[in-house]
């Protein structure tokens, strides 16, 4: 009897581990990003996905460094918005500190002030002759009010309406209207 219970047991822990697995493969796999998720499509367990991102992504390649690296050379605002330009750039930086290879902060604002174009060249210059480094979220706060105070305001738009003679009163009654026929009463 006793043998029959340990089975019975064994076989719903069994398959409530592989319920299990198969969760935590499913929120894995939804916690990535589009351009991952076919390197662990093949994988049947979670355990098996965590082995190839960990093969695929612990250990950087210095070619990877280097790529990222060089997104950051030169990087110009152009035509984007100031929080884009600033996203896209804290972005590649944050990358190189997952891969074990940091920007200096003082460096990633240099960039950052650099990319940026003649109408932006008051706040470069007010930044670049501070005697204490700015921190990059003081410097993402200046320059979206940079950007919000000197933008152009909105035009002003008009719509044409035309006055008429007669006011709207709503529906108009019925006036063909006549109460139902009732005959006269036979005394």
């Amino acid at each position: 009897m006793n043998f029959f219970i340990f089975i019975f047991f064994s076989r719903g822990s069994h398959k409530l581990w592989i319920r299990q697995d198969k969760l935590l493969l499913n929120a894995l796999i939804g916690s990535l990003s589009p351009t991952i998720i076919p390197f662990i499509a093949c994988a049947w367990t979670a355990q098996e996905a965590w082995t190839i991102l960990a093969n695929t992504y612990v250990k950087p390649s210095r070619g990877h460094i280097k790529q990222v690296k060089n997104h950051l050379k030169n990087p110009t605002k152009g035509t984007r918005a100031i929080i884009e330009y600033l996203d896209s750039v804290k972005a590649h930086a944050d990358e190189l500190v997952i891969l074990g290879a940091p920007l200096d902060p003082e460096d990633l604002n240099d960039k950052i002030l650099d990319g940026l174009d003649d109408d932006y060249k008051e706040i470069v210059h007010a930044v670049k002759a501070r005697d204490t480094p700015i921190f990059f979220d003081e410097l993402h706060e200046k320059l979206i009010y940079f950007e919000a105070s000197n933008s152009t305001p909105l035009p002003i738009t008009a719509n044409p309406t035309q006055k008429t003679t007669h006011a709207w009163h709503g529906p108009r009654p019925n006036t063909n209207y006549r109460p139902p026929y009732s005959s006269p009463a036979n005394p």
